[in-house]
């Protein structure tokens, strides 16, 4: 087994924790090879562990990823049509899509040694940007995104469906996101949230000028075409969270489904809803809690209950 490492070189905690886990896989035997970008901050390393995260991502057995949301959607641009398996140590503030906590790394580490884990596919958005400097092909995995730049007018944003008209958007903004995005970006414009095992699409007007417009969930199979019906100066796309710069009338975006997959790592001790129950504080009203507690309810259910009597229900 041979473990790829990445990580975030703006986050000094990140810079802490790497050597640390690099220690870990060396008392366990276990190999690994180093993104080149963190040779800095492991100085006593040889220098035949540090490859790109080009190398990396199409040799490693598993790639983690020390940072947080922001360098998960880092790591999985970087490798592009590579597709290991990747986890995520969240040493960041929200932890969506880097969901192992520090304190945990080592039983992690056990786990993953063991094959204590499970992989689900998550869906990419496949991009390909028009403009007057050619075609550029880019991959989400959480959104894309069309909006204004500065604060002080609405933009006019058209939006096709196949060959049809989905609508005609006056708004702020557009974010086509998959279901892994769903939580992100289009969650705060008042999108959908979805299990990031789904393949659909949704589209979220960020505050629309029109009050009955709702944001969509579209099929898999969808292809959506994006534009600007007349001349804007001040629109500007960014595909998870990186600016790709200005977005012109004459410029169209093309959105489907890739045909590749990120390839997500599932540890035992966590589930996409118990994620949601800690990060956006479900559960946090008192009354729940106390009820939660007098029953002790944890995070399991079990159908296996058993009577006075002792006779399974």
């Amino acid at each position: 087994m041979n473990f790829g490492i990445t990580g975030n070189v703006e986050k000094s905690k990140a810079m802490e924790i790497i050597p640390r886990f690099i220690s870990l896989l060396q008392k366990r035997n276990i190999g690994y090879t180093v993104d080149q970008v963190l040779e800095p901050v492991c100085p006593d390393l040889n220098n035949s562990f540090f490859k790109t995260i080009t190398h990396i991502g199409k040799t490693c057995d598993l790639l983690i990823s020390f940072g947080g949301d922001g360098t998960m959607l880092s790591t999985v641009r970087r490798i592009g049509m590579a597709e290991p398996p990747i986890l995520g140590i969240n040493v960041g503030s929200l932890g969506f899509l880097a969901e192992i906590p520090v304190e945990e790394i080592e039983e992690t580490v056990d786990d993953l040694i063991q094959g204590r884990y499970a992989i689900v596919k998550r869906m990419l958005l496949k991009i390909q940007l028009q403009n007057r400097n050619g075609v550029r092909t880019l991959y989400a995995l959480n959104d894309v995104v069309v909006e204004r730049n500065t604060p002080t007018t609405l933009v006019t944003i058209r939006v096709d469906l196949q060959d049809t008209l989905l609508n005609i958007y006056r708004c702020d903004g557009v974010i086509i996101a998959t279901p892994t995005g769903s939580t992100a970006y289009s969650l705060s414009a008042n999108g959908p949230l979805m299990a990031p095992t789904l393949n659909a699409m949704i589209v979220t007007p960020i505050c629309p000028h029109a009050l009955t417009v709702r944001p969509v969930i579209l099929s898999e199979n969808s292809k959506l075409k994006i534009g600007i019906p007349q001349s804007e100066d001040n629109v500007h796309v960014s595909v998870d969270g990186a600016d790709y710069g200005k977005f012109g009338s004459s410029d169209c975006l093309l959105i489907e489904k890739a045909n590749h997959s990120v390839n997500w790592i599932a540890t035992p001790k966590r589930d996409f809803f118990k994620i949601l129950r800690t990060k956006l504080n479900w559960g946090a009203d008192h009354l729940i809690q106390k009820i939660m507690q007098d029953a002790n309810i944890d995070d399991s259910l079990s159908c296996d209950r058993k009577n006075e009597s002792g006779e399974e229900s």
